[in-house]
């Protein structure tokens, strides 16, 4: 009996028997500000590595949740999810989308949510100090590039003072410790391999774990795409495709002189809009508001009053029992960006480069420079290095986006394989809001990959 016994725990896998450990509760029941309706969803706490250097060292906590496949007869397996950022909490994907597009997903998968290391419920070093609110203004009198240079000093100092508070969980703040991340959770839930779905940095993310653990991915899908520390290094790509939107503008805007009366070619829209006052804002306008725009740069020129928008209110995130603080987003993006990053790290050389490309595009880098992100960041690059794979990957990029730029799309399908399908769109990560979703649904469900191109979200008419 002791000999049958010990063949049955031998059949088991190391994955299954840390998941068989794993402590599952009503999220509702033990998340602080968790909505109390919600009854599916479960959460739990997993252990890993501040630094994977030493395993057996410091640990800290991954918060994820769980919602269940609702056809368990069908289901295929584990779909993690990621909302980008870094810096936004991931733990509560599955509850906010399993009924709206991920529902037909959820009855084959148990979608998976987290908040990656220095997020949310996860482990995190609180940072009130990158709050807008703690910055000391500029003192009177100082303008132009001295005051830049001021705004750009407090925030370096600020940066160093919430790196100086945990300076080992701080430089481990990476695309690929996030991705060792990642793969802890697949051992804790029992699963040989997961499923991934991610947009903007959720699909770096995604790609230093399929770089990383190829064999473990049975299906990635990544949208918007930029690669570990990309928007930080590759900015000035953002500046241009903000100026080839704007271009693009001013040719909608010549087809409908007899609307707008700007000209009848893009050269007359382009010189009459650079004339007006103040109006840089309207003419970075994304595509769904090209008619909003347009008319209020006409109300402009003919001296109609132009209602001001009203301020968008910020609500600070929840805690397990960490409660998000402002500031603590902030000091997460700069951590991933300047660890994952070697990007300029000096005023002086980032204020000449903002210069130039005030001259080469002069809608898009109309405001200059701004604050140098890393410029007080303490600790040397650590770049992730991506590579090609094997397992199913789906890429999705989006036309006109400034964000994530289209060029990036390609340079991660050159950078990392898979086959790209290009949203008619300017859309920051809009697939789940298109009808060409379906093909995402068709990529996770049966497998098959989508190329060429969909319609994204319609200009207005007018």
């Amino acid at each position: 009996m002791k000999a049958i016994a010990l063949a049955a725990l031998l059949l088991v896998s190391p994955a299954q028997a840390e998941a068989d450990t794993v402590d599952w509760k009503l999220c509702a029941d033990i998340a602080a500000g968790w909505d109390t309706a919600d009854r599916a969803s479960e959460c739990m706490m997993i252990k890993v590595p501040v630094d994977y250097g030493k395993p057996n060292g410091r640990q800290i906590d991954i918060a994820v949740s769980r919602i269940k496949a609702t056809e368990p007869a069908k289901r295929k397996g584990v779909l993690l999810l990621n909302p980008g950022g870094p810096g936004i909490p991931g733990i509560t994907e599955p509850v906010l989308h399993a009924g709206t597009y991920l529902k037909e997903i959820n009855r084959y998968y148990d979608l998976i949510g987290f908040d990656t290391r220095g997020v949310g419920y996860s482990g995190k070093t609180f940072c009130p100090e990158m709050d807008a609110s703690k910055f000391p203004p500029t003192p009177p009198g100082v303008t132009g590039k001295a005051a830049v240079q001021f705004r750009s000093d407090a925030y370096a100092k600020n940066v160093s003072a919430c790196a100086a508070k945990d300076p080992e969980l701080s430089r481990s703040l990476t695309a690929a410790n996030a991705a060792r991340d990642m793969d802890r959770i697949r051992v804790a839930l029992g699963e040989q391999k997961i499923s991934y779905q991610a947009i903007s940095w959720g699909s770096a993310l995604g790609s230093a774990y399929r770089s990383m653990f190829d064999n473990r991915v049975d299906r990635m899908l990544l949208e918007s795409l930029m690669a570990p520390g990309q928007n930080n290094e590759d900015d000035d790509d953002q500046v241009a495709a903000k100026e080839r939107l704007f271009n693009l503008f001013t040719k909608w805007i010549a087809g409908r002189d007899q609307v707008y009366h700007f000209g009848k070619t893009a050269e007359e829209v382009r010189s009459a809009l650079l004339a007006l006052p103040n109006v840089n804002s309207l003419l970075r306008a994304n595509r769904a508001r090209w008619a909003e725009s347009a008319k209020a740069l006409a109300d402009i020129r003919d001296g109609v009053p132009v209602p001001q928008a009203a301020p968008k209110p910020e609500f600070p995130g929840n805690g397990w029992s960490n409660v998000e603080q402002y500031g603590d987003a902030e000091f997460v993006i700069v951590s991933f960006a300047c660890n994952d990053s070697s990007a300029n790290r000096d005023f002086e050389t980032e204020w000449q480069r903002a210069e130039q490309l005030k001259v080469r595009y002069p809608v898009a880098g109309f405001y200059g420079a701004g604050v140098v992100r890393c410029q007080g960041w303490p600790f040397p690059a650590n770049p992730t290095k991506l590579t090609k794979g094997r397992s199913a990957l789906q890429l999705v990029g989006h036309e006109f986006e400034t964000n994530t730029v289209i060029k990036w799309a390609h340079q991660m399908q050159d950078t990392i394989g898979g086959p790209l399908l290009r949203v008619q769109d300017d859309v920051h990560s809009s697939l789940s809001e298109l009808p060409c979703w379906e093909k995402a649904n068709d990529f996770l469900i049966n497998g098959r990959t989508s190329t060429g191109t969909c319609p994204g979200a319609p200009i207005p008419n007018n």
